[in-house]
This record gives structure tokens, C-alpha cells and sequence, in this order.
């Protein structure tokens, strides 16, 4: 790819850290680096994991541009909220993008978006959100995955009240 897509990032920046101060984690910053690096990853246009040395959460998204597609990646990954049990923190293939998400220590992000060239995906759009540090670390978790203000003075049930606007029929996949 020559050209990354426009983005708004400011706007999907802004969707994150909202999300992120629900659960009283710090808000992140644009670091250069993580520019490259999820970029590039975008740009291969292959649904998977880069493997790298970088927190990393991927989504697909048919929706009409790029910025639309990230703002969608992050209510998928916020949608994971709903099945993550706070009473026994830890990952889970169900809740590892939320918990990245809102994993306090991540101070970075960056959002890489291309579209996937092969495969059935062929022709969608491809989001690479990098994190860094990293999370989702085994024991880490009750320190960085910190109840949302609305449940700190309920029961354990997982966010049944939060309404994040994704609707599960959404034409999007996420890995």
C-alpha cells in the first residue's frame, strides 16, 4: 500500500481513552514507533497476529472507511466486557482484547488500517491496534483490568448495564 487510509485518529483516540477511564486506567498517547509498526502490519493486509513485541488487538470491519472501522474495532473489543469475570481475573480467548483495552499499564497505542488482500476477508477493512507496553500478563491482572465505576459497588456479574453500542449481527469479524 502506498498510502495509509485516512484516518481520524483523534476520534478514535478519544473512543479509546473514554473506555479506558471507565475502568480507571490512564489515557494513552500516539507514540511514533507504534505508527510504523502497526502500519506496516496493516499494510501486509493478512488477519493475524504480527507476533511482535507489542500488545496487539485485530479486527475486520466492512464498514464504509477507515475511521468507521476502528471506532468499530473498539466496541467489538469493548463488547468482550460482558463475559469477563472480575471475581477471577484473568485471560481468556473470549475477553483478551478488552482486557488489552483497558490494561492500565499501557501507556502507547497506535492504530494501523489496510485492507486484507487474500482469503475470504479479501477486500475489508483490517485494524492493527499496537499497545505498549504490552498486556495481559498472567498475575497482572486484578492491578490492570480494574472494575468499572458503575460495578465497583455491585455484585460481580460483568456489565450487564453498559450498553457500548456494538451489535452482536454487526457484519464485522475479530480476531
Amino acid at each position: 500500500m502506498d498510502r495509509a487510509p485516512q484516518v481520524d485518529f483523534r476520534r478514535v483516540l478519544a473512543t479509546m481513552n473514554a473506555h479506558r477511564q471507565r475502568y480507571q486506567a490512564p489515557p494513552l498517547v500516539i507514540a511514533d514507533v507504534l505508527q510504523r509498526y502497526a502500519q506496516a502490519w496493516a499494510d501486509r493486509g493478512e488477519f493475524r497476529h504480527s507476533g511482535g513485541r507489542f500488545g496487539e488487538n485485530l479486527a475486520l470491519s466492512y464498514k464504509p472507511d477507515a475511521t468507521q472501522a476502528c471506532l468499530e474495532a473498539i466496541a467489538m473489543w469493548q463488547a468482550e466486557e460482558k463475559v469477563y469475570n472480575y471475581s477471577r481475573p484473568g485471560f481468556s480467548g473470549q475477553t483478551g482484547h478488552f482486557t488489552q483495552q483497558c490494561w492500565a499499564a499501557s501507556r502507547r497505542v497506535w492504530f494501523g488500517v489496510g485492507r486484507v488482500t487474500t482469503g475470504q476477508w479479501r477486500g475489508t477493512w483490517l485494524v492493527v491496534a499496537s499497545f505498549d507496553p504490552p498486556g495481559n500478563y498472567a498475575g497482572q491482572f486484578p492491578a490492570n483490568v480494574r472494575r468499572p465505576r458503575a460495578l465497583l459497588e455491585e455484585d460481580d456479574a460483568p456489565g450487564d448495564e453498559y450498553d457500548d453500542g456494538f451489535d452482536a449481527d454487526d457484519e464485522a469479524e475479530y480476531e
